[in-house]
């Protein structure tokens, strides 16, 4: 049985690269059933992982995969299956 693969969109107001990668992720996890998408906002994002100790986000949009950082900016469709198809677990 395939675990769920937990993905989280880092994004902030006013950035068109945040709002095309968001789409392209919605359309991905309509095809990958065991997805679960998360979106935050930078400041309380960075608010979370500071609390925590861990490191902070400086560009947006950012993707975790699994709670691994695995992109910057936005990317084509067909790259974005092929991470995920790759961080399925």
């Amino acid at each position: 049985m395939k675990n769920i693969t937990n993905l989280v969109l880092v994004t902030q107001d006013n950035c068109n690269e945040c709002l095309s990668l968001k789409e392209k992720l919605l359309e991905i996890q309509y095809h990958y059933k065991l997805i679960i998408l998360a979106e935050y906002d930078i400041k309380e994002f960075n608010a979370k992982r500071a609390f925590n100790g861990q490191f902070s986000v400086a560009i947006t949009p950012a993707l975790f995969v699994n709670n691994r950082l695995k992109l910057y900016g936005d990317t084509g469709i067909k790259k974005l299956h092929q991470l995920i198809k790759s961080n399925i677990s």
